[in-house]
């Protein structure tokens, strides 16, 4: 089996994985405790995403990359603070002759690095999580709840907002989205097309008898026209990260994927 048919099967693997961890999350939500094999398949998750960089890598270096000395070829990671030498040393280092051979495959490693955008601070997210399981595995707890609510008007629109944070303009009805407000917006005309909020990276309990604090005017639609509920969101969370456990996870799979074939489109 050649490295990038291993590359392949891995990626299946992980997303077959990602289904049980998907389940294993609703579950340990629903239930408020945290299902103990989540902790197991999220490591072994994060070590096959991290397995499919390290590969693609050697890939690169094995087409265009010389050297003298036996070199340990992981795909490059620096963390936000690095700066533009740090990132040049660092793919010099590890792809001797990259430069040279390869500039426009050298320019991408260097323009995903965290330190060029903030959007890629999920690479160094996902190495930071990796190192640590080498000798923990990871700690995830509850620690938020949230209320979203969702207006379905028939023949219009979706309208999804945090309950509290989004008021309607009192004239025209449009959302007014005060800052830190979370609100989404999701044409709802196609039929075939419906909400799957689990994708979003939101896990969600439906609320019974709840009242919503912010609400528009509904007084000119018929009650057969639209659907008004109301969600609790509950998330796990990593460590000293920002973002949802869940919502990470989907993110690296997502990412990991793109960044072999950008890389597969060099070799």
């Amino acid at each position: 089996m050649t490295r990038h048919q291993q590359i392949k099967l891995l990626l299946q693997v992980i997303k077959e994985d990602f289904t049980n961890i998907s389940d294993l999350f609703r579950k340990s939500v629903k239930n408020r405790r945290l299902e103990e094999h989540l902790l197991v398949r999220i490591k072994n998750s994060l070590e096959n995403l991290k397995s499919v960089l390290d590969f693609s890598a050697q890939e690169v270096f094995d087409r265009y990359c010389v050297s003298t000395k036996p070199i340990n070829v992981y795909f490059p990671v620096l963390q936000p603070h690095a700066t533009d030498s740090d990132i040049i040393a660092r793919i010099n280092g590890n792809f001797p002759g990259l430069e040279q051979n390869a500039p426009e495959l050298f320019g991408y490693f260097s323009s995903i690095q965290p330190a060029r955008d903030i959007n890629n601070e999920w690479l160094s997210i996902l190495h930071n999580l990796c190192n640590q399981n080498k000798h923990v595995l990871l700690t995830l707890q509850v620690r938020k709840d949230e209320i979203i609510n969702v207006l379905t008007v028939k023949n219009s629109r979706t309208y999804i907002w945090s309950d509290g944070l989004v008021q309607f303009h009192e004239k025209n009805q449009k959302v007014v989205i005060p800052p830190g407000g979370i609100y989404q917006i999701v044409n709802s005309e196609d039929p075939d097309q419906t909400e799957d909020f689990w994708t979003r990276g939101w896990i969600l309990d439906k609320l019974e008898n709840y009242k919503q604090r912010s609400l528009p005017d509904l007084s000119e639609l018929s009650k057969d026209s639209y659907t008004l509920d109301s969600y609790s969101i509950g998330n796990y969370y990593f460590d000293n990260t920002h973002m949802g456990a869940y919502t990470l996870l989907t993110l690296f799979v997502t990412k990991v994927e793109e960044i072999h074939e950008r890389l597969c489109s060099f070799l």
